[in-house]
This record gives structure tokens, C-alpha cells and sequence, in this order.
């Protein structure tokens, strides 16, 4: 992450761009682009009452690294969810005379660390903050509330110098690549192999990502429940950070022996977890003509649907997960709707259904940002947790047949177009989930002995 203004895109030459990027990239830019800017806007309720320095220190300025020796990152540092790292802050001046200044860390409108730098005429140092003082414990972590960012002031701190940096808690999709391919089976000695393989897309620190195969019959009708897993479920990919470790990273996951029924019928979705970040990539699953290799499709586009079964039995406090996935902006909002009743459609003159939105919720992730100073190697320390939106519904009076809607809203309100993450459909509006609600006790059940039990019995 470096000193730039908010809401600004690095150059072009900044980025590194691979050659099967090109359909990726562009979304991702997108996303990046809006991330940026929607941290931004929350920057303004901390700075706008903050005095500006008169090119006082007009070349000093900062950024931040995941190299505890100071190497510059070519990429904006951005935070990986649901894993500690530690954050390195260095300051340099370029400038011809010794600068005094003072590094803050900022949660909404308060200051939650500063540091006071003396930055020697052309060189760069690094913003040592106090060591923990529970050396076996380690630092205790806080919760970040509000707009985070990094700033540089003044000696006194009092003026501002530059522009504040976000701090950013990215999308697994920012900072990995992956691909897959799917051979299907042709006969008993020939099973089916689905593989992938994860490449890094640009720096990220922190300890291994683990990455892991998420294959459901629910998700992906067809495949044979109760099969064993053969073959890499689940792999630890390294960290890439200039100067420390270097760019050949990678990662394959496989699932030899795979089984599914249906044939060309088969369509569902495959996902990926990345250090615990649920659906972190979904793959459109279609499974060609037998013995011909496919490559499934990685999903760049939004996706939405609801985690409910089909059928559940009502409560009070039921609770209805949204699985927002694919690139969705965190200026995005979703809403969740149910439905309320039907009104005629003086156009059509048909009957039309009318939804009630009962949640909104920003963004694909519910994010929770924790820090703490005095890292092992004197950086701050970052532990980010992502976790799906989740809303507690009271539908105890409510029985039979109950439609749930999802609809994806950017900046301005405009509904957005999304997949259906439930039929795999394209360029929907909305998405809806019809659930039966049914508090009936079970009828007609009995026990059926099992034969092996009455052989050991001796019937």
C-alpha cells in the first residue's frame, strides 16, 4: 500500500498481468478500483477536520510492506482475511533535509497507534513500534471500528502531510489465480479427475494459504453421495513477498476417482476455500461427452443465493446465510426480501408478487479488522475476519410455501445482474428461494431392524 491519494488507480505498468488474465482482469480492476474508493469516502469523517502541512515535508511519505528489511512492494499491500500478518510501515525522505514526523494508524476518527519517526535526509527507516509487553501471550488484539487507514503528520501531529493510505482486507480473488480442468470418466478403470491449480496474482504476506476442494452433492447434483476423497483435497500455498520469498509459488488440488451421474446432464458449482473464506472461487461445473476434457468455468461475475434447504421446520429465530460470491464491490449492497403478498399489474393486468426487503448488507463479506502494535519483528500486527452476512428471521407463524429474494444494488441503488447461485442462471435480476415450511411432526415412522443385526442375534 503506498502513499497515494484515495480513490486513485496505480499506473497500468504497475500491474502484472498474465497472459489468461484477460478475461479477470477487468472485474478485478473494477473491484479494486471501487474497494479503494469506498474506503475513501470512509477516510473523509477522519481527515476533513485535519489541518494540512504547507509543504513543510513535502518528500517524505511512507508505505507499507510485508518485507521486514523495507523492500517496496510494485503492488498496493492489501490485507488477507481470516489470517494474522504482520505489517511493516517504513518512512522515506527524499528531500535534502532530516524530517521529524509522526505515523498513525486511524479507526474512523480516532488514532489507535503513533508513532514519532525522525527520517534522516534520503534514506528510509522503519516505524519501530513498542514491543508487546506479554512476551508469552504476545500483543493483544483490538477491534478497528470505522474507515482504517494510515496517515502521516507532523512532529506534533497536527498537520497533515499527503494523503492517507487505506487499509484494505482483500478478496482471495485479488491475490490468487486459479484454473481447473475436468476429465470424466469413460469406464471402471478410467474414473473421473477434476484439478486445479493456484497461482499467486500479486503480494501477499502472512503464513501459507490453505486452499482447499469444496465439492457437494447439493451444490453439484450428480456427483455420488458417500464417495471417498482420493487424491490433494487440500494444499498450503506459500507466501509471496519481494524480497523475501519469490515468485514461484503455486499450489494443485485434485480429486482422482470422481464420480457423477448424469452424464451431460450434470451442471452445479465447485468452490474453493482459502484460509477459511468459504466459496472463495466457484467453478461452473458442465461436464462434457465422456472421455473429453473440459475446463470449468471460474466465475469472475457476482453470484447470490441463500443457504436454505429446501424444506425446514419455522422458528423464531431462524437463521438465513447469504452467500455473496464472485467479484462484488464493497460499495455493492445486498438485499434480502421476502415475500409479502401479490398486487395486479395495471400493465399486464396479471397478479405480480411483492417482496418486503428485511436486511441490507454491504459488501460480500461481513468484515472485522483487528490490530495490535509490537509485532515479533517490531511491524503491526492485522488479523481481518470474513464471514458470510447473516440475518436471524422470526417465521414461528408461518407455514407452507415462503419465497426468499435476493437482488445486488450498486452505489446508486441499480440493480445489478448476477448468476443464480441456486440454477446456475446468468443475468438475473433477482434470485428467488422457495422454501416449505412445515412444523408437522414426522408420521408413519418406524424401525426397520438392520440384517446384520438380526444375523449377530441369531434370527
Amino acid at each position: 500500500m503506498r502513499n497515494t491519494k484515495p480513490g486513485h488507480a496505480r499506473p497500468a505498468q504497475d500491474r502484472q498481468t498474465r497472459p489468461n488474465q484477460r478475461v479477470l482482469l477487468p472485474a478485478l480492476r473494477k473491484l479494486r478500483l471501487a474497494l479503494v474508493g469506498f474506503a475513501a469516502m470512509l477516510l473523509l469523517g477522519g481527515t476533513l477536520g485535519t489541518a494540512k502541512a504547507q509543504d513543510e515535508n513535502p518528500k517524505v511519505s511512507f508505505y507499507l510492506t510485508y518485507d521486514p528489511k523495507g523492500t517496496k512492494p510494485k503492488e498496493d499491500l492489501q490485507l488477507r482475511p481470516n489470517v494474522e500478518q504482520e505489517v511493516f510501515v517504513f518512512v522515506e525522505n527524499t528531500g535534502d533535509k532530516d524530517a521529524s514526523v509522526t505515523l498513525q494508524l486511524v479507526a474512523g476518527m480516532k488514532a489507535e497507534a503513533s508513532q514519532v519517526v525522525m527520517a534522516p535526509k534520503g534514506k528510509k527507516v522503519p516505524v519501530t513500534f513498542a514491543p508487546a509487553k506479554d512476551e508469552v501471550k504476545g500483543p493483544a488484539l483490538k477491534e478497528l471500528r470505522g474507515g482504517v487507514y494510515f496517515r502521516l503528520m507532523d512532529a506534533a501531529g497536527k498537520m497533515a502531510i499527503g494523503d492517507p493510505s487505506p487499509v484494505i482486507v482483500a478478496d482471495p480473488f485479488t491475490y490468487l489465480e486459479p484454473s481447473a480442468t475436468y476429465t470424466p470418466e469413460t469406464d471402471e478403470k478410467n474414473p473421473g479427475t477434476f484439478k486445479v491449480s493456484i497461482a499467486p496474482r500479486q503480494v501477499y504476506g502472512g503464513p501459507p494459504c490453505q486452499i482447499s476442494l469444496d465439492l457437494r452433492p447439493e451444490r453439484l447434483p450428480g456427483l455420488v453421495i458417500g464417495q471417498k476423497q482420493i487424491g490433494t483435497h487440500m494444499a498450503y500455498m506459500g507466501a509471496r513477498i519481494p524480497g523475501v520469498s519469490g515468485d514461484d509459488v503455486s499450489a494443485q488440488l485434485e480429486a482422482r476417482e470422481l464420480r457423477l451421474e448424469g452424464g451431460e446432464a450434470v451442471r452445479g458449482f465447485a468452490y474453493l476455500t482459502v484460509d477459511g473464506y468459504r466459496r472463495a472461487f466457484a467453478f461452473y461445473f458442465t461436464p462434457p461427452a465422456s472421455g473429453s476434457r473440459s475446463t470449468p468455468k471460474l466465475i469472475d461475475g457476482p453470484v447470490l443465493r441463500t443457504d436454505l434447504p429446501d424444506a425446514v421446520r419455522p422458528t423464531n429465530k431462524m437463521n438465513v446465510t447469504i452467500e455473496s460470491d464472485g467479484v462484488i464491490s464493497a460499495e455493492d449492497r445486498v438485499k434480502l426480501g421476502i415475500l409479502s403478498g401479490t398486487k395486479l399489474d395495471k400493465v399486464t393486468n396479471k397478479e405480480v408478487e411483492v417482496y418486503s426487503d428485511i436486511a441490507e448488507f454491504r459488501g460480500p463479506r461481513q468484515i472485522v479488522n483487528r490490530f495490535a502494535v509490537g509485532g515479533a519483528q517490531g511491524g503491526i500486527l492485522f488479523h481481518p475476519e470474513a464471514k458470510d452476512h447473516v440475518r436471524t428471521v422470526d417465521l414461528s407463524g408461518v407455514t407452507g410455501r415462503q419465497k426468499f429474494r435476493l437482488r445486488l444494488l450498486d452505489k446508486d441503488g441499480k440493480v445489478k445482474n448476477v448468476r443464480n447461485g441456486v440454477t446456475g442462471k446468468e443475468n438475473v435480476k433477482e434470485v428467488i428461494q422457495t422454501v416449505i415450511l412445515d412444523d408437522s411432526p414426522p408420521e408413519g415412522l418406524k424401525l426397520i431392524p438392520r440384517a446384520d443385526a438380526l444375523t449377530r442375534a441369531g434370527r
